[in-house]
Protein backbone atom coordinates (compact mmCIF):
# COMPACT_ATOMS: atom_id res chain seq x y z
CA UNK A 1 0.00 0.00 0.00
CA UNK A 2 2.80 2.40 0.94
CA UNK A 3 4.77 1.50 -2.18
CA UNK A 4 1.72 2.07 -4.35
CA UNK A 5 1.18 5.50 -2.82
CA UNK A 6 4.83 6.42 -3.37
CA UNK A 7 4.61 5.22 -6.97
CA UNK A 8 1.54 7.39 -7.59
CA UNK A 9 3.33 10.39 -6.07
CA UNK A 10 6.36 9.80 -8.29
CA UNK A 11 4.17 9.59 -11.40
CA UNK A 12 2.32 12.77 -10.36
CA UNK A 13 5.63 14.54 -9.76
CA UNK A 14 6.89 13.55 -13.21
CA UNK A 15 3.60 14.53 -14.82
CA UNK A 16 3.26 17.94 -13.19
CA UNK A 17 6.96 18.65 -13.11
CA UNK A 18 7.96 17.68 -16.63
CA UNK A 19 5.13 16.55 -18.90
CA UNK A 20 2.80 19.53 -18.32
CA UNK A 21 5.51 22.22 -18.78
CA UNK A 22 6.87 20.42 -21.85
CA UNK A 23 3.37 20.10 -23.32
CA UNK A 24 2.74 23.78 -22.64
CA UNK A 25 5.93 24.82 -24.42
CA UNK A 26 5.16 22.56 -27.40
CA UNK A 27 1.60 23.92 -27.58
CA UNK A 28 2.90 27.51 -27.41
CA UNK A 29 5.47 26.77 -30.14
CA UNK A 30 2.77 25.31 -32.39
CA UNK A 31 0.41 28.20 -31.70
CA UNK A 32 3.08 30.81 -32.50
CA UNK A 33 3.96 29.03 -35.76
CA UNK A 34 0.29 28.92 -36.81
CA UNK A 35 -0.15 32.59 -35.89
CA UNK A 36 2.96 33.59 -37.86
CA UNK A 37 1.80 31.58 -40.87
CA UNK A 38 -1.44 33.55 -41.14
CA UNK A 39 -0.08 36.87 -39.81
CA UNK A 40 3.71 37.11 -40.44
CA UNK A 41 5.65 39.16 -37.89
CA UNK A 42 9.25 40.36 -37.57
CA UNK A 43 9.27 38.81 -34.09
CA UNK A 44 9.75 35.30 -35.47
CA UNK A 45 12.41 33.72 -37.72
CA UNK A 46 11.44 33.40 -41.36
CA UNK A 47 13.17 32.43 -44.59
CA UNK A 48 10.90 34.75 -46.56
CA UNK A 49 12.10 38.21 -47.58
CA UNK A 50 8.61 39.48 -46.73
CA UNK A 51 9.22 39.29 -42.99
CA UNK A 52 9.51 43.06 -42.61
CA UNK A 53 8.19 44.26 -45.95
CA UNK A 54 6.21 47.45 -45.51
CA UNK A 55 2.44 47.24 -45.82
CA UNK A 56 1.43 48.62 -49.24
CA UNK A 57 0.37 52.27 -49.13
CA UNK A 58 1.43 52.64 -45.48
CA UNK A 59 2.48 56.08 -44.33
CA UNK A 60 6.14 56.65 -43.44
CA UNK A 61 6.91 60.15 -42.15
CA UNK A 62 4.24 61.54 -44.47
CA UNK A 63 5.39 59.52 -47.49
CA UNK A 64 3.15 56.75 -48.80
CA UNK A 65 4.82 53.42 -49.56
CA UNK A 66 4.04 52.10 -53.02
CA UNK A 67 1.79 49.17 -53.93
CA UNK A 68 4.64 46.70 -53.33
CA UNK A 69 5.40 48.01 -49.84
CA UNK A 70 8.65 49.65 -50.98
CA UNK A 71 9.67 53.11 -49.80
CA UNK A 72 9.57 54.70 -53.23
CA UNK A 73 7.20 56.15 -55.78
CA UNK A 74 5.22 53.83 -58.02
CA UNK A 75 6.99 52.34 -61.04
CA UNK A 76 5.54 50.15 -63.76
CA UNK A 77 7.39 47.25 -65.40
CA UNK A 78 7.19 49.13 -68.68
CA UNK A 79 10.32 51.21 -69.22
CA UNK A 80 10.13 54.18 -71.57
CA UNK A 81 12.61 54.45 -74.41
CA UNK A 82 15.86 56.13 -73.39
CA UNK A 83 15.41 55.49 -69.66
CA UNK A 84 18.35 54.04 -67.72
CA UNK A 85 16.85 52.12 -64.81
CA UNK A 86 18.60 51.09 -61.59
CA UNK A 87 17.05 48.55 -59.19
CA UNK A 88 18.45 48.92 -55.66
CA UNK A 89 18.20 46.27 -52.93
CA UNK A 90 19.17 46.38 -49.27
CA UNK A 91 18.05 46.27 -45.66
CA UNK A 92 17.00 49.03 -43.25
CA UNK A 93 19.91 51.24 -44.35
CA UNK A 94 18.48 51.33 -47.88
CA UNK A 95 14.87 51.43 -46.70
CA UNK A 96 15.93 54.30 -44.48
CA UNK A 97 15.20 55.39 -40.93
CA UNK A 98 15.09 58.94 -42.30
CA UNK A 99 12.18 60.34 -44.34
CA UNK A 100 12.01 59.42 -48.03
CA UNK A 101 13.40 62.73 -49.31
CA UNK A 102 16.58 62.33 -47.21
CA UNK A 103 17.27 58.69 -48.09
CA UNK A 104 20.58 58.22 -49.92
CA UNK A 105 18.91 56.37 -52.79
CA UNK A 106 16.39 59.18 -53.25
CA UNK A 107 19.21 61.75 -53.16
CA UNK A 108 21.27 59.68 -55.59
CA UNK A 109 18.31 59.45 -57.97
CA UNK A 110 17.87 63.23 -57.83
CA UNK A 111 21.57 63.89 -58.42
CA UNK A 112 21.70 61.52 -61.39
CA UNK A 113 18.60 63.10 -62.88
CA UNK A 114 20.08 66.56 -62.56
CA UNK A 115 23.15 65.69 -64.65
CA UNK A 116 22.34 62.40 -66.41
CA UNK A 117 18.91 62.59 -67.96
CA UNK A 118 16.36 59.74 -68.00
CA UNK A 119 17.58 57.89 -64.92
CA UNK A 120 15.10 55.96 -62.73
CA UNK A 121 16.36 54.46 -59.46
CA UNK A 122 13.89 52.03 -57.87
CA UNK A 123 14.34 51.42 -54.14
CA UNK A 124 13.31 47.80 -53.44
CA UNK A 125 14.82 47.54 -49.96
CA UNK A 126 13.20 45.55 -47.16
CA UNK A 127 14.38 45.96 -43.53
CA UNK A 128 16.01 43.08 -41.63
CA UNK A 129 17.06 41.25 -44.80
CA UNK A 130 20.40 40.08 -46.21
CA UNK A 131 22.03 38.98 -49.49
CA UNK A 132 19.92 35.82 -49.75
CA UNK A 133 16.81 38.00 -49.60
CA UNK A 134 18.17 40.56 -52.07
CA UNK A 135 18.83 37.71 -54.48
CA UNK A 136 15.28 36.42 -53.98
CA UNK A 137 13.61 39.83 -54.47
CA UNK A 138 15.77 40.44 -57.55
CA UNK A 139 14.73 37.16 -59.17
CA UNK A 140 11.06 37.26 -58.18
CA UNK A 141 10.36 40.98 -58.59
CA UNK A 142 13.38 43.03 -59.66
CA UNK A 143 13.91 41.74 -63.19
CA UNK A 144 10.29 42.58 -64.03
CA UNK A 145 11.31 46.26 -64.04
CA UNK A 146 13.93 45.62 -66.75
CA UNK A 147 16.86 47.27 -64.92
CA UNK A 148 20.06 48.34 -66.66
CA UNK A 149 21.90 48.18 -63.34
CA UNK A 150 21.40 46.37 -60.04
CA UNK A 151 22.81 47.69 -56.75
CA UNK A 152 23.09 45.55 -53.61
CA UNK A 153 23.65 47.70 -50.51
CA UNK A 154 25.19 45.14 -48.15
CA UNK A 155 25.58 45.87 -44.44
CA UNK A 156 28.72 44.18 -43.11
CA UNK A 157 26.80 43.04 -40.04
CA UNK A 158 24.30 41.06 -42.13
CA UNK A 159 26.90 38.75 -43.66
CA UNK A 160 27.30 36.30 -40.78
CA UNK A 161 25.36 33.05 -40.50
CA UNK A 162 22.05 33.39 -38.70
CA UNK A 163 21.39 30.91 -35.92
CA UNK A 164 17.88 29.42 -36.10
CA UNK A 165 15.97 29.24 -32.83
CA UNK A 166 12.47 28.21 -31.77
CA UNK A 167 9.56 30.62 -32.13
CA UNK A 168 8.99 30.41 -28.38
CA UNK A 169 12.56 31.55 -27.67
CA UNK A 170 12.25 34.39 -30.19
CA UNK A 171 8.97 35.47 -28.58
CA UNK A 172 10.55 35.43 -25.11
CA UNK A 173 13.46 37.54 -26.37
CA UNK A 174 11.01 39.96 -27.93
CA UNK A 175 9.08 40.39 -24.66
CA UNK A 176 12.21 40.74 -22.52
CA UNK A 177 14.50 42.74 -24.80
CA UNK A 178 12.94 44.32 -27.86
CA UNK A 179 9.47 45.37 -26.71
CA UNK A 180 10.43 47.33 -23.56
CA UNK A 181 13.53 49.01 -25.01
CA UNK A 182 12.94 49.72 -28.69
CA UNK A 183 11.42 53.15 -29.16
CA UNK A 184 11.09 53.13 -32.96
CA UNK A 185 9.34 51.14 -35.67
CA UNK A 186 10.19 50.20 -39.24
CA UNK A 187 7.34 52.12 -40.85
CA UNK A 188 7.06 55.39 -39.00
CA UNK A 189 3.49 56.36 -39.90
CA UNK A 190 2.81 60.08 -39.66
CA UNK A 191 5.39 60.72 -36.95
CA UNK A 192 7.66 63.76 -37.08
CA UNK A 193 11.25 62.79 -37.79
CA UNK A 194 13.79 64.03 -35.23
CA UNK A 195 17.34 63.67 -36.51
CA UNK A 196 18.96 64.16 -33.10
CA UNK A 197 16.55 62.05 -31.07
CA UNK A 198 17.90 58.67 -29.77
CA UNK A 199 16.02 55.58 -30.96
CA UNK A 200 17.22 52.94 -28.49
CA UNK A 201 17.95 53.00 -24.79
CA UNK A 202 21.66 53.37 -24.01
CA UNK A 203 21.78 49.88 -22.50
CA UNK A 204 20.12 48.16 -25.45
CA UNK A 205 22.16 50.07 -28.01
CA UNK A 206 25.42 49.02 -26.36
CA UNK A 207 24.16 45.43 -26.10
CA UNK A 208 23.54 45.35 -29.87
CA UNK A 209 26.99 46.73 -30.58
CA UNK A 210 28.61 44.23 -28.24
CA UNK A 211 26.86 41.36 -30.05
CA UNK A 212 27.91 42.70 -33.44
CA UNK A 213 31.51 43.15 -32.30
CA UNK A 214 32.03 39.37 -32.33
CA UNK A 215 32.60 39.49 -36.07
CA UNK A 216 35.75 41.56 -35.49
CA UNK A 217 37.22 39.03 -33.05
CA UNK A 218 37.14 35.77 -35.00
CA UNK A 219 39.94 34.28 -37.03
CA UNK A 220 40.16 34.68 -40.80
CA UNK A 221 39.04 31.09 -41.38
CA UNK A 222 36.04 31.46 -39.06
CA UNK A 223 35.12 34.73 -40.73
CA UNK A 224 35.28 33.21 -44.20
CA UNK A 225 33.15 30.27 -43.08
CA UNK A 226 30.46 32.45 -41.46
CA UNK A 227 30.20 34.69 -44.52
CA UNK A 228 30.42 32.03 -47.23
CA UNK A 229 26.67 31.63 -47.80
CA UNK A 230 26.01 35.38 -48.02
CA UNK A 231 28.92 35.95 -50.39
CA UNK A 232 27.75 33.05 -52.55
CA UNK A 233 24.30 34.63 -52.95
CA UNK A 234 25.93 37.88 -54.04
CA UNK A 235 28.02 35.98 -56.60
CA UNK A 236 24.91 34.22 -57.90
CA UNK A 237 23.09 37.53 -58.30
CA UNK A 238 26.08 38.98 -60.14
CA UNK A 239 26.22 35.97 -62.46
CA UNK A 240 22.52 36.21 -63.29
CA UNK A 241 22.85 39.93 -64.00
CA UNK A 242 25.94 39.33 -66.14
CA UNK A 243 24.03 36.76 -68.20
CA UNK A 244 21.33 39.36 -68.81
CA UNK A 245 23.90 42.09 -69.60
CA UNK A 246 22.90 44.07 -66.51
CA UNK A 247 25.53 46.07 -64.62
CA UNK A 248 25.97 44.89 -61.02
CA UNK A 249 27.42 46.83 -58.08
CA UNK A 250 27.83 46.00 -54.40
CA UNK A 251 27.87 48.88 -51.92
CA UNK A 252 29.53 47.69 -48.71
CA UNK A 253 28.10 49.41 -45.62
CA UNK A 254 30.29 49.51 -42.49
CA UNK A 255 29.08 48.97 -38.96
CA UNK A 256 29.05 52.12 -36.86
CA UNK A 257 31.65 50.79 -34.43
CA UNK A 258 34.10 50.34 -37.33
CA UNK A 259 34.17 54.09 -37.96
CA UNK A 260 33.33 55.54 -34.54
CA UNK A 261 36.34 55.41 -32.21
CA UNK A 262 34.31 56.54 -29.20
CA UNK A 263 31.87 53.67 -29.70
CA UNK A 264 34.78 51.27 -30.19
CA UNK A 265 36.17 52.29 -26.81
CA UNK A 266 32.78 51.78 -25.14
CA UNK A 267 32.39 48.30 -26.63
CA UNK A 268 35.93 47.26 -25.73
CA UNK A 269 35.45 48.53 -22.16
CA UNK A 270 32.51 46.16 -21.53
CA UNK A 271 33.81 43.22 -23.58
CA UNK A 272 36.66 42.04 -21.32
CA UNK A 273 38.86 42.20 -24.41
CA UNK A 274 41.81 44.36 -25.40
CA UNK A 275 41.87 46.80 -28.32
CA UNK A 276 44.47 44.67 -30.08
CA UNK A 277 42.06 41.70 -30.05
CA UNK A 278 39.85 43.45 -32.59
CA UNK A 279 40.38 43.73 -36.32
CA UNK A 280 37.73 46.17 -37.46
CA UNK A 281 38.60 46.02 -41.15
CA UNK A 282 38.98 42.24 -41.52
CA UNK A 283 35.38 41.54 -42.71
CA UNK A 284 35.58 44.25 -45.39
CA UNK A 285 38.94 43.01 -46.60
CA UNK A 286 37.66 39.45 -46.95
CA UNK A 287 34.41 40.41 -48.71
CA UNK A 288 36.14 42.76 -51.14
CA UNK A 289 38.81 40.19 -52.02
CA UNK A 290 36.35 37.36 -52.63
CA UNK A 291 33.88 39.42 -54.64
CA UNK A 292 36.49 41.12 -56.80
CA UNK A 293 38.10 37.74 -57.46
CA UNK A 294 34.70 36.71 -58.85
CA UNK A 295 34.58 39.81 -61.04
CA UNK A 296 32.05 41.63 -58.88
CA UNK A 297 32.38 45.41 -58.63
CA UNK A 298 32.46 46.62 -55.01
CA UNK A 299 32.58 50.08 -53.50
CA UNK A 300 33.42 50.12 -49.79
CA UNK A 301 31.99 53.05 -47.79
CA UNK A 302 34.42 52.44 -44.92
CA UNK A 303 37.05 54.95 -46.19
CA UNK A 304 34.48 57.69 -46.77
CA UNK A 305 33.27 57.42 -43.17
CA UNK A 306 36.70 57.11 -41.56
CA UNK A 307 38.07 60.03 -43.59
CA UNK A 308 35.11 62.26 -42.78
CA UNK A 309 36.16 65.49 -41.04
CA UNK A 310 34.08 64.64 -37.96
CA UNK A 311 32.46 68.05 -37.68
CA UNK A 312 29.05 66.54 -38.36
CA UNK A 313 27.57 63.35 -36.91
CA UNK A 314 26.73 60.76 -39.56
CA UNK A 315 24.66 58.38 -37.43
CA UNK A 316 21.35 58.91 -35.70
CA UNK A 317 21.91 58.80 -31.91
CA UNK A 318 21.69 55.28 -30.46
CA UNK A 319 20.17 53.86 -33.63
CA UNK A 320 23.02 52.17 -35.66
CA UNK A 321 21.71 53.79 -38.89
CA UNK A 322 22.73 56.93 -40.76
CA UNK A 323 21.11 60.25 -40.02
CA UNK A 324 20.35 62.87 -42.69
CA UNK A 325 24.03 63.90 -43.00
CA UNK A 326 25.15 60.26 -43.30
CA UNK A 327 22.68 59.60 -46.09
CA UNK A 328 23.83 62.73 -47.89
CA UNK A 329 27.48 61.65 -47.69
CA UNK A 330 26.68 58.20 -49.12
CA UNK A 331 24.68 59.72 -51.98
CA UNK A 332 27.63 61.95 -52.89
CA UNK A 333 30.12 59.06 -52.78
CA UNK A 334 27.92 56.84 -54.95
CA UNK A 335 27.16 59.64 -57.39
CA UNK A 336 30.84 60.30 -57.98
CA UNK A 337 31.59 56.58 -58.33
CA UNK A 338 28.74 55.85 -60.73
CA UNK A 339 29.52 58.89 -62.84
CA UNK A 340 33.20 57.97 -63.07
CA UNK A 341 32.89 54.20 -63.50
CA UNK A 342 29.68 53.72 -65.45
CA UNK A 343 27.88 56.64 -66.98
CA UNK A 344 30.82 58.24 -68.76
CA UNK A 345 32.16 54.90 -69.98
CA UNK A 346 28.77 53.57 -71.02
CA UNK A 347 27.31 56.72 -72.53
CA UNK A 348 26.14 55.08 -75.72
CA UNK A 349 24.78 51.93 -74.10
CA UNK A 350 22.88 53.72 -71.34
CA UNK A 351 21.58 56.48 -73.64
CA UNK A 352 22.42 59.02 -70.91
Amino acid sequence: MLRSRRRRRAVAFIFWGFVVPLSTVLLLEASLRVYDYFSPSFVFPDNSHNRLRGKPFSNDYGFQLNSKGFKDIEYTPHKSSGVYRIAAFGDSFAFGVVPYQYNYLTLLDDKLDSTHRHVELINMAIPATGPQDYHSVLIKEGFAYVPDMVIFSVFIGSLGSERRESFTLHFAKYLLNILPQYQGVVVHKRATYEDESPTLSARHFLKIQLQRSQIFLVSEDELADSMSDAIDYIRQAADVCRAREIQFLVVLIPDQMQVDETLQAEVIAVSNKQAEDYNFFAPNKLVIAQLRAAGVDVIDLYPAFTQHDGEQELYKPRDTHWNIAGNKLVAEVLYEYLTRQYFKQNHERSTI
